[in-house]
């Protein structure tokens, strides 16, 4: 649409919105604005609709693909100022980034309008995140007389979904999957009117034309209940024990009564999931009152509050009480509960009604994606849920929730998914061609890198199912044509087992591969904008080193593509490896072997001794220095945790008896050849085998000698290597305890030690080092960003 088309007697229509007529100075100036950042999906447009008319000026506001572009006409001081205030003063998500100002003729405009978006890319693509209520919505929602009184599906310009209902770009409602709901006059009106908020807000629905709300039982039947009786139906079974399978924002929660051991035990059978944690849902309270049902239940801070009442909505890891009234077996033998508040309006409603805390876990097959859609809710929760809730807004991409954890005094997300995701960073150089990294085989993330742009998707999880490496497949399709980017290299892991990896060899794009550790350091130091050289931690469970072994207990030194490994732990071997991680017992197994010790727990792991026999042989047997499998043996020693139902259950058990901290054991580190040294754990093992000390005692020595060895590493490395910061990464630095102790064993040093905390410190920021990492190493980019690391 041609900017005349708006001129004087232009007809209002639903995508062309005109001002009041507006009186021009006779030396009117004319200058048009593009903006690009986070400016669609936010009220970007209409903040700019108000501003212009509040100033008495002319023009119109337009979205096109990647940008938003403003002509305006007026006094030459009021246009200096009305930009100033745009970036200054722009609604809460949006994050407008002034590119281009330029002077161009006066048209002589009667009026301000709002454009229809135009479909051609104009500048860089930023998606904008799902988001909870606003306030005001809130005060709509809890308002009898409000035409959206309790409207499951209420927003704003300010607020809702946004990355789980769109389908294309610029955003408009065209563009998302609330298309299939034509407005109602009411709602038309208020899109239409610039003094209402939600004036083109896209999702915008109400109880006459928006989605509707369903509810059917465990045989797929039906139950004719009203739309609007469906929360108060729910409530009701849910307070009576039922199980729920409810459609959210971006997949389906399992609801259940969270204080009811038995019907929490009923979920954990039926779900096929024994020990792992669930997450709980709370009342959101009145106002701003903290929550006291909450309160009695887990402890945390303002700040923390802060967090699970923000937009983001995210679970948020934090200590249980010992008052809690959550059923025993919510969190079994852990310290900490995940906890979360209402993440839509009709969570909010249903949980107001029942008014106790409900288990809000993701609804899908272990080891699978969420589900999103009615077909696949009654295939794969057949045998789950007693009811169903269903609403007809299709969710056009699965969203996992957030989650977030305090360690070392900051908040550090464990997961990136709705709020976050997708998480629109900026590199440090441009790069040259488009290049796609698929992250690595748990906890997967893909990252898309063009020009200077890094798009890292949501959580996807682990790639072992058929249904998980579909997720993965579409994901990668869904990034590159949501961006208008089409990679022409891709980046994966050098473990060739890995299904992202096989992915990358099937593309039919240029294949680099990154070592997996190499990766996790180049993350951290692409958050904190390391240039200089410094020296990485990276401890985690397993990832195939460049010398073919597993590594995990690794410590670098350098800068991205120049890193240098210069400690690890002493090796052992692992037979079985790729068992291992849910067979702990065999990683204890492994230690006593290596050093000719015997351990009782075999009598019960390995009766018949079939597996010391091949390990003895040497088959299938793989040299290990994996911090975690170090800490997978501890907890099997201590804890007769020789089998787990899901990832790192035996360390998160075991960093939950700590109490006190105790005098640590000391490590030895051995110079292996020049500048490389190993740590020895064997001096551990004493203390592990011993039948007369507490589990507890135990595990509070182990995390003192863990931490105490970092400390000591650096103090080592210190007159060979300069280095001023030192970094912590990879996923046993999850472990709260440990990071806090190490803290407190190098709080005397003049080195800075940080950890993740914008990026996951596991595996989900491993496609982000491994764009990194090929750019640093790439011929093209190489001396670019090495130039750069060393000024």
């Amino acid at each position: 649409m041609s900017p005349s088309q708006h001129r004087k007697g232009f007809n209002v229509t639903l995508q062309t919105i005109v001002s009041p007529l507006i009186p021009q100075p006779a030396d009117s100036a004319a200058q048009l604005a593009c903006f690009m950042g986070i400016v669609q999906g936010v009220g970007f447009r209409p903040f700019v609709y108000r501003l212009a008319i509040g100033y008495g000026l002319t023009g119109w506001v337009q979205n096109r693909v990647g940008a938003v572009y403003v002509h305006v006409e007026g006094d030459r001081a009021c246009l200096n100022t009305f930009f100033q205030e745009i970036v200054v003063n722009a609604p809460g998500h949006a994050s407008p980034l002034l590119h281009t100002l330029q002077e161009v003729p006066v048209r002589h405009y009667d009026n301000f309008a709002v454009l229809r978006s135009a479909s051609e890319p104009h500048g860089p693509i930023t998606v904008p995140q799902d988001t909870y209520l606003c306030s005001a919505c809130i005060s709509d929602f809890n308002m009898p007389e409000n035409p959206r009184y309790q409207y499951p599906f209420i927003n704003c310009s300010h607020c809702g979904p946004r990355y789980s209902i769109i389908t294309g770009m610029p955003y408009d409602r065209s563009n998302t999957s609330m298309t299939a709901f034509p407005l109602c006059t009411r709602c038309e009106a208020e899109y239409s009117d610039p003094t209402n908020r939600r004036f083109h807000a896209e999702p915008i629905a109400c109880p006459t034309c928006g989605p509707k709300l369903t509810v059917k039982d465990h045989t797929g039947q039906d139950l004719g209940v009203e739309s609007t009786s469906v929360v108060s139906f729910i409530a009701e079974q849910l307070t009576a024990g039922a199980i729920v399978a409810m459609k959210s924002v971006g997949g389906y929660h399992l609801l259940c009564d969270a204080t009811n051991d038995m019907v929490v035990r009923q979920l954990r059978l039926k779900k096929d999931r024994f020990h792992k944690p669930f997450a709980v849902m709370y009342p959101e309270p009145q106002g701003n009152a903290v929550s006291t049902m909450l309160a009695s239940d887990v402890s945390f801070t303002d700040d923390e509050w802060r967090t699970l009442c923000s937009d983001s909505r995210p679970v948020l890891l934090l200590p249980k009480r010992t008052s809690s009234l959550l059923a025993r077996n919510v969190a079994p033998a852990l310290a900490c509960q995940g906890v979360m508040l209402p993440c839509s309006a009709l969570h909010r409603s249903v949980l107001d009604m029942v008014n106790r805390p409900l288990i809000a876990t993701s609804a899908n097959l272990s080891g699978e994606p969420v589900v999103v859609n009615e077909q696949a809710a009654h295939k794969k929760l057949r045998g789950i849920a007693d009811y169903y809730v269903h609403h007809d807004r299709p969710i056009v991409r699965p969203l996992d929730d957030s989650v977030i954890k305090t360690s070392a005094g900051a908040q550090r997300p464990i997961r990136i998914g709705r709020g976050i995701a997708p998480l629109e960073l900026t590199l440090p150089v441009a790069i040259d061609r488009p290049t796609l990294a698929v992250g690595a085989h748990q906890k997967n993330t893909v990252s898309l890198a063009w020009n200077d742009r890094l798009v890292v998707s949501p959580h996807i999880g682990d790639l072992t199912s058929v249904a998980s490496q579909q997720l993965f497949d579409e994901t990668i399709t869904d990034l590159q044509r949501l961006y208008g980017v089409c990679a022409e290299v891709v980046v994966c892991d050098k473990h060739s087992g890995y299904a992202s990896t096989r992915w990358a060899k099937r593309s039919g794009l240029d294949v680099v591969r990154v070592q997996h550790h190499e990766a996790h350091a180049s993350a951290w130091a692409f958050e904190y904008g390391v240039t200089e050289a410094s020296v990485v931690f990276v401890w985690d469970g397993v990832g195939l080193g460049n010398d073919g072994h597993l590594w995990g207990g690794e410590v670098f030194y350098g800068t991205p593509g120049h890193w240098r490994r210069i400690v690890s732990f002493k090796p052992f071997t692992l037979q079985g490896a790729e068992q291992a991680g849910r067979a702990p017992w065999r990683s204890a197994a492994a230690l006593c072997w290596q050093e000719g010790v015997l351990w009782p727990g075999l009598e019960h792991c390995d009766p018949d001794g079939w597996v010391h026999h091949a390990w003895q042989q040497s088959v299938n047997c793989h040299s290990s220095s994996s911090a975690g499998r170090l800490f997978d043996a501890a907890a099997a020693f201590s804890l007769a945790v020789y089998t787990t139902t899901y990832e790192a259950q035996g360390p998160m058990m075991f960093e939950s008896l700590v109490a006190d901290k105790p005098a640590a054991i000391s490590l030895p580190i051995v110079p292996v050849q020049d500048s490389f040294w190993q740590i020895d754990w064997a001096p551990l093992l004493p203390l592990l085998l011993d039948a007369q000390c507490s589990a507890k005692h135990k595990a509070e020595i182990f995390h003192a000698s863990m931490a105490g060895v970092v400390s000591e590493v650096i103090g080592l490395l210190g007159p060979h290597f300069p280095f001023e910061r030192v970094g912590l990464t990879g996923g046993v630095f999850q472990n709260q305890t440990l990071v806090s102790w190490i803290q407190d064993a190098t709080e005397d040093q003049a080195f800075k030690i940080t950890l993740p905390q914008q990026l996951p410190v596991n595996d989900g920021a491993i496609s982000i080092g491994q764009i990194v990492e090929h750019i640093a190493t790439s011929t093209c980019m190489g001396n670019a960003l090495t130039t750069e690391m060393t000024e």
